[in-house]
């Protein structure tokens, strides 16, 4: 079944209604390209980004954050898992001391994107679970920050602890009653697209490159980002050489609707 197909059923009624909405906004009823919406920066000034792992807000949504920053936006960052088992090119660093460092690399990253505040929640890695339990501890979070702007993974992602932090936000946010946009990001999957912010790059990678701890000297997760930025920029705004960070944008309910019916 096709992604459109798919989006069309009743399940997924808040984001068939976006589609619509997305049709909506064009001027020309049948456009040859159906381009994402361009935002300089998502509108909201208390922004939180739920991160599986630490890297997961630079890769996602490092950008972006970024723009929050200079527009002086407060952003918090949630880590969902403690870092454990990303030990592949740490030369045999791990446990306590492995989780202190990606802790530390996420502090550093997060000076670079302006981040103000990282909040690591210590759940573990490559087990995340949509428990009540981390509901709780997100739901806590939600309700103190009150946070208008959410960025989240999303349940097209092809890794499966990004897939329950997904599920963790969406039920958490059910719970809340004040108006949140949410902005599905792309890293282990791309997503249909409704909107675009064009990014300082470099910014981008340069937050990215302090995840020493996640990378050898190949720099795969440096090249992989740059290059969805780059082909994302030359096809939502055709015949410009500029980096873009995509996302699906949906409301609270919306948002609660594609979690739970894509569980």
């Amino acid at each position: 079944m096709g992604l459109r197909s798919l989006l069309n059923g009743p399940e997924y009624r808040g984001v068939a209604a976006w589609l619509r909405h997305a049709r909506s906004v064009l001027t020309d009823p049948d456009p040859l390209f159906e381009l994402p919406e361009l935002l300089e920066k998502p509108a909201g000034t208390r922004v939180m980004v739920v991160a599986p792992h630490a890297d997961d807000e630079a890769l996602g949504c490092g950008g972006t954050l970024f723009k929050h920053y200079l527009a002086r936006d407060r952003i918090t960052a949630v880590f969902m898992t403690d870092g454990s088992k990303g030990d592949a090119f740490t030369g045999g660093l791990g446990g306590e001391a492995l989780i202190e460092l990606r802790e530390q690399e996420a502090r550093a990253a997060a000076s670079v994107l302006g981040i103000d505040e990282c909040v690591f929640l210590r759940n573990p890695d490559a087990a995340l679970q949509c428990s009540p339990r981390a509901v709780e501890q997100l739901g806590r979070l939600l309700h103190s920050l009150r946070p208008d702007v959410l960025y989240a993974p999303s349940p097209f992602d092809t890794h499966r602890d990004h897939r329950h932090a997904c599920a963790i936000a969406a039920r958490a946010l059910a719970g809340c009653s004040w108006p949140v946009q949410v902005y599905l990001c792309e890293t282990w999957a791309p997503v249909p697209a409704n909107c675009a912010v064009v990014i300082d790059l470099e910014r981008k990678i340069q937050a990215l490159r302090i995840y020493r701890s996640q990378m050898d000297g190949r720099e795969l997760y440096i090249a992989g980002a740059t290059a969805l930025a780059r082909y994302r920029g030359f096809t939502c705004l055709p015949g410009r050489d500029v980096a873009v960070e995509c996302f699906l944008r949906v409301d609270r309910s919306a948002f609660v609707e594609l979690a739970r019916s894509a569980a």
